[in-house]
This record gives structure tokens, C-alpha cells and sequence, in this order.
């Protein structure tokens, strides 16, 4: 059976991918750095904001076996 996909979800998805495409490169060029180097607290904000998200977008997945979000 499939499953059909909200038109929310969509536009949430369309919105969501770049950012988390973006932080992820950050990211990713800031582990080759030093380790004394620490990224910006509003910078892990933001990703906890679009991990959030992201939650949204995979709850209804079979497959989705995080544990819940707490505090």
C-alpha cells in the first residue's frame, strides 16, 4: 500500500532540504578544523530547529525508530 504524502509535508520537505543541506555542509568543513573551534550556539539552534523538523517529516515512517524527543 502506499502512502500518499500531505501537501504540507511537501512544502515542509521543500523547505527543510536546503537548510539541512546547508547546516550539514557547515558542518562538515568545520570537523576538518580545529578542534579547539566550537560552532556558534545560535548555529546548533538552528539545527535542533530543522532536526525538529525533520521529526515531523519521519513520524509517520515505519522505519523511523528514534526515541521520543524529551524536555
Amino acid at each position: 500500500m502506499m502512502n500518499k504524502v500531505s501537501k504540507e509535508k511537501v512544502e515542509l520537505y521543500e523547505v527543510v532540504r536546503p537548510l539541512l543541506h546547508s547546516a550539514y555542509s557547515e558542518v562538515k568543513v568545520m570537523s576538518g578544523k580545529k578542534q579547539s573551534e566550537q560552532l556558534n550556539l545560535n548555529k546548533v539552534k538552528i539545527i535542533n530547529k530543522l532536526l525538529d523538523k525533520v521529526l515531523i517529516l519521519l513520524k509517520d515512517e515505519p522505519t523511523i525508530e528514534f526515541p521520543s524527543k524529551t524536555g
